[in-house]
């Protein structure tokens, strides 16, 4: 894999989307491997599973925006020592879902 801090711009919106899903999927396969090799070494993980009522929901897309983006002001003003992974998965858990 390589590691590159430069944005990708995606011109073709179904090649976006695919290509979106693809490195969210990756994305979420190395959180799970890393879940196993590094728990209580370097990873910090955390999960919480929550309600919320529907004219919420935008509230909480914008607080993890804002986020995101302030952690990636910060990260992209100063020199790296490491790369690191923050994931972020919000949806909804529909009780006719399998888990």
């Amino acid at each position: 894999m390589a590691l590159d801090s430069s944005h990708q711009i995606f011109f073709d919106m179904k090649s976006a989307s695919l290509k979106h899903k693809k490195y969210l999927k990756e994305q979420i396969q190395i959180s799970a491997r890393m879940i196993d090799q590094s728990y209580e070494k370097s990873g910090k993980f955390f999960a919480h599973t929550f309600t919320i009522q529907d004219d919420d929901l935008n509230y909480y897309y914008e607080k993890i925006r804002s986020l995101l983006a302030e952690l990636a002001a910060r990260s992209d003003n100063t020199a790296p020592d490491k790369v690191m992974q923050l994931s972020i998965q919000l949806f909804n858990i529909d009780s006719k879902m399998k888990i």
